[in-house]
């Protein structure tokens, strides 16, 4: 059981932060103008601490309490009776459970749906004419003529050695 969870637990830890980087960063960065990226990214940590701050810890006491049995008692938890204690750490166990996953999940689907509409709405081209994207230059078909363009010293034109 520990081996699982600790593989489990690293998993996450190597992936969790792919969504900023990987998703979010790079569509806020097409999407919003270059004035705006610092405030909408600020707006966006702020608006995702405050809501998990205000929401995290209030959620997870109320689904123990009303729908995972949680007793609360203001007994020591030493002179707590042993299935009492069984009780409410199940009941602490599920509901962080509870409010760990399914933040995941919708943030996952969410993210996914806005890599379907992305490819439309980004591009302003209708699903039905989107055949045209796949005709359009990748990054790799342009280089050799930037390099030509930029030079071997960063300055526009030939390279001086041409």
């Amino acid at each position: 059981m520990l081996w699982s969870y600790v593989l489990c637990n690293c998993l996450f830890c190597l992936v969790a932060g792919w969504a900023l980087a990987g998703d979010i960063g790079p569509f806020f960065l097409e999407v919003v103008g270059s004035k705006g990226r610092a405030s909408i990214f600020a707006w966006q940590c702020s608006l995702e601490g405050l809501i998990s701050t205000l929401l995290g810890a209030p959620f997870v006491g109320f689904l123990a309490e009303h729908y995972f049995r949680y007793h609360p008692t203001k007994e020591s938890v030493a002179s707590m009776s042993a299935e009492l204690r069984q009780q409410n750490f199940e009941a602490l166990q599920l509901s962080l459970a509870v409010m760990t996953t399914v933040p995941w999940i919708l943030c996952f689907a969410a993210i996914s749906c806005l890599h379907y509409s992305y490819l439309y709405d980004g591009t302003g081209v209708s699903k039905g004419n989107a055949e045209l994207l796949d005709k359009r230059p990748g990054p790799s078909d342009n280089y050799s003529s930037t390099v030509d363009q930029v030079g071997c010293h960063g300055m526009a034109g030939p390279s001086p050695d041409r």
